[in-house]
């Protein structure tokens, strides 16, 4: 992702990692950086992920982040969707 700042906005961090799959009727998408991480349990939200916590629970999604100082952060967001992926075939011309 051109022009992504690290997800703990801290110095030193790497470039984000993103990964995303379906499984069945569930979209997950991770976001992995492995910058200096944080202490959850001292550290409050910034508006950023509280509204994306809230857009995906408008969707009955959720938001878990993993974190510890000195060991990065994870951000996963999964979303269900309305039909399980089906594999699409590629399209050659004729």
């Amino acid at each position: 992702m051109p022009g992504a700042r690290p997800l703990g906005l801290r110095p030193k961090a790497s470039s984000p990692v993103t990964t995303s799959r379906q499984d069945g009727a569930t979209l997950t998408v991770t976001i992995t950086d492995t910058g200096r991480g944080y202490n959850p349990a001292t550290t409050s939200h910034g508006t950023g992920l509280t509204n994306i916590g809230d857009r995906l629970a408008v969707h009955a999604g959720t938001l878990h982040i993993r974190t510890q100082p000195n060991h990065g952060t994870t951000v996963t967001p999964q979303i269900p969707t309305t039909k399980p992926a089906t594999r699409q075939e590629p399209q050659h011309p004729a």
